[in-house]
């Protein structure tokens, strides 16, 4: 992978854990590029190229989950 390259994760938002993450979170994540991502259960890392991630590709995950 090139460096600088974007990279992908199909991720499963877990709101509800929230209140049990969320001081860890803010003392852990900081600047990271996980900043900003909400509580989840990660399905799979790295995932596909940001380039190939289209609607298609989208619209198949949306059928699948």
């Amino acid at each position: 992978m090139a460096e600088g390259a974007l990279r992908t994760a199909l991720l499963v938002e877990v709101p509800e854990a929230a209140p049990a993450v969320s001081d860890w979170l803010e003392r852990t994540c900081g600047a990271k590029p996980s900043s900003g991502v909400p509580p989840h259960v990660t399905v799979l890392f790295p995932f596909v190229p940001a380039a190939l991630v289209d609607i298609e590709l989208i619209d198949d995950l949306r059928r699948v989950f």
